[in-house]
């Protein structure tokens, strides 16, 4: 099935692949990964993680020399706690994610315990945002817009040890404008957020799931596999009977069967790429597990929430009143009072 295959590439440190095209555990490399991930949450950095990879004899599955940015790539590796994310963001944009991305649980045999990949997680996250004091991670950074059209970004408010933290209209904080609208609690807007896009995906769930299947199979991508896959055939014919025609002599035959390899090659190259944005494999019962195992996460720390807002490309417009939520479901945007919410900023 679809989640347990490989897409392509090369397997990451601590899997090999199957006959079948499944992940399997290379035990060996997978000693260097526990070990990875255990240095990360004692607080190694990166540097003495590379030493202990040198002085142990570990090398790149293509036989280098890990890097510092290597190992950031393993520690933000999901396929470590069984995960496969399809449709990824591209290295260009890699804060963006596609907009056919998703993750399937438990697609490969795990060689990290969750709880440690999102301590890891954590500290990443941590650092990113200000090394090791802890500041915070606003989850809806970004994603949350006042009513008049700007972006709302995190404030302080209070003395030390006794700080409140709110979403507040940036027009204001520069004086820009008339816009009256109130700060929002930071805490409160995006848990109530996190509960409305929960209880709406369950309410909508067999829409979500039509909507899906409907979409995949009419994409431009699959269109445009099946055309490669012809092409495809008849280049190979078209290399197999230039090198046929070689005596070892004619250079003319020669370099037009290096063309034609060379084409072939670019064209399997894509195939691949396209391969793996193939869902041709999800059914009903894969998109359930997905969606049910996607709201049921154990844990709303402020890491997941952002993870969580990222991944559906959520969008919050917010009022005196109530706040828009949009979501990139296929599905109509809808709205949700902020019941609870403390517009004003009191001690």
């Amino acid at each position: 099935m679809l989640q347990k295959k490989h897409n392509g590439g090369i397997s990451p440190l601590g899997y090999d692949i199957a006959p079948d095209g499944t992940y399997v555990i290379n035990e060996y490399e997978a000693i260097a990964v526990k070990k990875i991930f255990s240095m990360k949450i004692e607080g190694a950095g990166y540097g003495k993680i590379v030493d202990w990879l040198k002085a142990n004899g570990y090398k790149t599955k293509r036989g280098g020399i890990y890097s510092k940015g290597s190992i950031h790539e393993i520690l933000c590796n999901r396929k470590y706690i069984g995960v496969l994310e399809l449709g990824k963001s591209s290295r260009h944009n890699s804060r963006k994610k596609a907009d056919n991305y998703m993750q399937i649980e438990d697609a490969l045999p795990a060689i990290i315990e969750k709880k440690d990949f999102l301590t890891v997680e954590n500290i990443m996250a941590r650092r990113r945002n200000g090394a090791t004091n802890a500041k915070e991670i606003y989850a809806l950074s970004g994603r949350i817009f006042c009513e008049c059209g700007a972006a709302m970004s995190g404030t302080r408010i209070g003395a030390r040890g006794n700080k409140y933290i709110y979403y507040a209209c940036s027009n204001q904080k520069n004086k820009h404008g008339n816009c009256d609208v109130s700060m929002v609690r930071k805490d409160k807007i995006e848990y109530v957020v996190y509960l409305a896009i929960v209880d709406y995906i369950k309410a909508h769930k067999q829409s979500i799931i039509t909507e899906f299947l409907n979409q995949s199979e009419n994409r431009e991508e699959k269109v445009r596999a099946d055309e490669l896959r012809k092409k495809i055939g008849v280049q190979k014919n078209k290399a197999k009977n230039l090198l046929a025609l070689y005596d070892g002599t004619d250079d003319m035959v020669l370099n037009a069967y290096k063309e034609a390899k060379k084409t072939l090659d670019m064209m399997e190259a894509e195939l691949i790429e396209l391969n793996k944005n193939d869902y041709s494999a999800i059914n009903q019962d894969i998109l359930e597990a997905f969606i049910d195992s996607f709201i049921t996460e154990v844990g709303v720390s402020d890491a997941f929430l952002k993870k969580f807002f990222d991944s559906l490309d959520v969008k919050v417009i917010v009022n005196n009143k109530n706040a828009e939520i949009q979501l990139n479901l296929s599905v109509l945007p809808f709205v949700v009072a902020l019941k609870g919410i403390e517009p004003l900023i009191s001690p």
